[in-house]
């Protein structure tokens, strides 16, 4: 700066003439090297403004453009940082790592479609980019496109075997399908390098009450209770495992310690109501059931419940009523038609008790107590 001062004191003072004259590239040069000193010294500003003179200069740079996306990145302007990668990728399209981070950024933004076209492309372009597909897997899982997300993150394992997210993430994908077994596999190799991964722990605990393997349920919702000794949700677990193994009394201390912690938790009163019902404490129960209702007028199991009980106390008309709320609340609900069904059956109501019974069976074809319930009914009502 003290030289182009310089020259133009000696032009205005003496009309004098010179050939050496500051170029655009040394004004990049300058502004760039000021602007590191700034992000040297923590300037993060001075550093930016900086920058943004040099890219007047030279706005074909994408160094500089790099640059000043990490300060974007650091004060989380993700919109500013995604602006910068356009203008790369409008200058050089080839660029995997500004495709990559323009689809890691758009995520930030919630713009899902923006993140899966670059994650995409950049496996197209390089199909070793782990983490591409890693960032495509977690976008397919959340919105629920599971087999896609396996697929992902099995790329993302089989490049980096100890990648232990990707494994996280695999087996709540393998939960949602329904694949247990694969699940309580991907949350055992996390587990066997972080044993007090919570999530993990939990999910597990998940997988294992899925498949019946209630005693390894319960020692992975104990480990989470030592960890935090007020998870409701380990202990409303554990008490469903436990209740499982016909561990009553425990299962029982369990509910009631978490309607101690959270009075209002509405599924440990349909659980706890479940258990005293099975028990034969039907009063019991049915209170229960209708605090659960009371806290959720919503809650289609709380209502199901609680006609299933009022059916075993041999009050239908009372147990239709709750049926129809559920239903109202869930019209695809093939357990709630054939309860319904039965309770019409019950009530020698055997035309509506058909329709409950074909209802069920046309959503859900290979349900067994559907169809018997259904021949009962058609066999009583010649129909």
């Amino acid at each position: 700066m003290f030289q182009l001062y310089a020259i133009m004191l000696c032009f205005i003072m003496f009309g004098c003439t010179t050939k050496t004259m500051v170029t655009p590239n040394n004004v990049v040069v300058d502004y760039e090297t000021q602007g590191d000193r700034f992000y040297e010294q923590a300037l993060f500003n001075a550093a930016l403004d900086s920058w943004t003179e040099a890219l007047r200069a030279d706005p074909n740079n994408i160094l500089i453009y790099k640059k000043r996306i990490a300060i974007y990145v650091r004060k989380q302007d993700y919109l500013s940082a995604i602006a910068d990668l356009n203008k790369i990728l409008a200058i050089d399209p080839t660029d995997v790592e500004a495709r990559f981070e323009r689809g890691a950024f758009s995520v930030h933004m919630n713009s899902f479609d923006q993140a899966l076209n670059d994650f995409s492309t950049v496996i197209a372009m390089n199909p070793q980019y782990s983490e591409a597909y890693y960032g495509r897997g977690k976008i397919y899982l959340n919105q629920h496109q599971y087999i896609k997300a396996i697929e992902d993150f099995n790329a993302v394992i089989h490049a980096q075997p100890h990648h232990a997210e990707a494994q996280y993430y695999r087996g709540i994908a393998y939960l949602n399908i329904k694949n247990d077994i694969k699940a309580i596999e991907d949350f055992d190799q996390i587990l066997r390098f972080n044993p007090d991964d919570r999530e993990a722990l939990y999910n597990r605990g998940i997988a294992s009450l899925n498949v019946g393997k209630y005693g390894q349920a319960v020692t992975d919702f104990t480990a989470i209770i030592r960890l935090n000794p007020e998870d409701t949700l380990a202990y409303l677990n554990r008490g469903r495992a436990l209740a499982s193994l016909k561990e009553y009394n425990l299962a029982f201390d369990d509910f009631n310690y978490v309607i101690q912690l959270d009075p209002k938790k509405v599924e440990v009163y349909i659980d706890r109501g479940t258990l005293l019902s099975d028990q034969g404490y039907v009063e019991q129960a049915l209170e229960d059931f209708t605090t659960a209702i009371n806290l959720d007028s919503t809650n289609r199991d709380a209502y199901m419940s609680r006609g299933i009980t009022y059916i075993n106390k041999g009050e239908i008309d009372q147990a239709i009523i709750d049926l129809d709320k559920a239903i109202n609340l869930d019209s695809t609900w093939v357990n709630a038609y054939i309860y319904r069904g039965y309770s019409y059956y019950l009530n020698d109501e055997l035309e509506r008790a058909h329709e409950d019974l074909e209802r069920a069976i046309n959503l859900d074809p290979q349900n067994t107590e559907a169809r018997y319930y259904y021949r009962i009914v058609v066999k009583n009502a010649d129909i």
